[in-house]
């Protein structure tokens, strides 16, 4: 993630030289971009006008935003939504030749639209639970709840096997896989 002080240089630059500077702060980014938005499309087309939209809708919006917020949370909230738009109100995830990751796409895809956004932002784009509960607009908690049951269901598709634990550590869960618990909590 981009650490605040690069975030006001980059503002800066975007206000000082227009929609170029997006572009070039898109291509600085088009990696975790390309990746988030083939989730949804998983179709070449559409990627070209979805980066074609969120450039033209950043460079529009630029007025509206609000510096408390990571600018690169700022765009990735326009991308998703723009990714939900084109995708119409069904996500789907592109297949991928390879038959290992094949099976994974496909229980990532037997998911609740909720979860799978979830997992993906959180699993495939690497953004942390804080910064992708925001741009889903939802709760730590709930991005915890829709982890667990994401990963619940992904392993239910995987491996045929459900593990439910005790359902008064199920909200302990997910920080427990990510190694976030100090030890006397685990």
């Amino acid at each position: 993630m981009i650490p605040a002080k690069m975030d006001a240089i980059t503002i800066t630059a975007v206000q000082e030289k227009g929609i170029d500077s997006i572009v070039d702060w898109f291509e600085r980014h088009e990696q975790s971009f390309y990746a988030l938005g083939w989730f949804y499309l998983g179709n070449q087309q559409q990627m070209e006008k979805l980066f074609y939209r969120s450039i033209i809708k950043v460079h529009r919006e630029l007025p509206r935003y609000k510096k408390n917020t990571a600018f690169e949370l700022w765009v990735a909230s326009i991308f998703v939504d723009i990714c939900r738009e084109l995708s119409g109100d069904e996500v789907t995830l592109a297949s991928d030749e390879d038959a290992s990751h094949h099976d994974l796409f496909n229980a990532l895809d037997q998911l609740e639209d909720a979860e799978k956004e979830a997992m993906i932002l959180t699993y495939g784009t690497g953004y942390s639970q804080e910064e992708a509960s925001q741009l889903l607009r939802v709760s730590v908690d709930k991005m915890k709840e829709l982890l667990f049951s994401g990963t619940q269901s992904v392993r239910e598709q995987l491996y045929g096997a459900t593990f439910n634990g005790c359902k008064e550590y199920q909200k302990n869960y997910i920080d427990y896989l990510e190694k976030k618990m100090e030890r006397q909590e685990k």
